[in-house]
């Protein structure tokens, strides 16, 4: 799965497109875990959904053999792919 997060610069372009239902269709707000909190930005969602629910899955099974500090990346990680789902 391949996931691009925008930065500042690539969003104020992207926002000259935005009128094309293509670049629409692919483009996600997240808010995205930092050091100093969540930061909104923008993602460009992958093609491959199915794919993405099949990772899913399987990081769900790992969640169950995890606790601890180990078990907050895998929340913040399903949180992020449910996104792009």
């Amino acid at each position: 799965m391949l996931c691009v997060i925008l930065d500042n610069k690539a969003e104020i372009k992207i926002k000259t497109f935005l009128k094309n239902n293509i670049i629409n269709n692919v483009l996600v707000k997240y808010k995205a875990h930092l050091k100093t909190g969540k930061i909104t930005h923008t993602l460009l969602r992958p093609d491959g959904v199915e794919s993405t629910k099949q990772r899913l899955g399987s990081l769900e099974n790992l969640y169950l053999t995890t606790f601890g500090r180990p078990r907050k990346y895998i929340d913040n990680t399903i949180e992020f792919i449910n996104t792009l789902i």
